[in-house]
């Protein structure tokens, strides 16, 4: 009963790593596919910021170090190596995207590419952490679609 309870808040505790994280990393797509598009308005706005490299850059270290946390988090809970392949991906994408492709036409392609292979990664994990849960505590996982 005890250790029933400790998973339940410890899968809880991972999967929130993952909402966030999967947020996030859809956020930041949606950020880099937008931007060719901004451009030209975002000074008449103020918002010339939002262009930056720094902060791609900081989009992207963040986006590895939460990925990094609730992947290897996540990993040890429910052991399937697609998670930690996606993130090796999604890592892969955001960082040729910020660093030796960016001054070039793939540069946002490949940060949209990296945001939402890095989302998927997080939704993934959150899917298995769940399913591990339901394993642990010994009843059957929720049907698609159930509330």
């Amino acid at each position: 009963m005890i250790e029933n309870r400790r998973v339940e808040r410890d899968g809880q505790a991972l999967s929130g790593l993952d909402v966030v994280g999967a947020s996030a990393s859809f956020l930041c797509a949606v950020h880099c596919a937008a931007m060719p598009m901004l451009l030209p308005v975002l000074p008449l706005a103020g918002l010339e910021f939002l262009a930056a490299h720094e902060l791609d850059l900081a989009f992207v270290a963040g986006a590895i170090v939460l990925g990094l946390v609730a992947v290897v988090r996540g990993w040890r809970h429910h052991g399937d190596r697609r998670v930690p392949g996606g993130f090796a991906v999604a890592s892969l994408l955001l960082v040729a995207g910020v660093s030796f492709l960016h001054h070039g036409p793939l540069h946002e392609p490949t940060l949209v590419a990296g945001g939402l292979a890095m989302g998927w990664t997080h939704l993934l994990n959150l899917l298995l952490l769940r399913r591990h849960r339901c394993d642990a505590s010994g009843h059957a996982p929720r049907p698609s679609g159930a509330a």
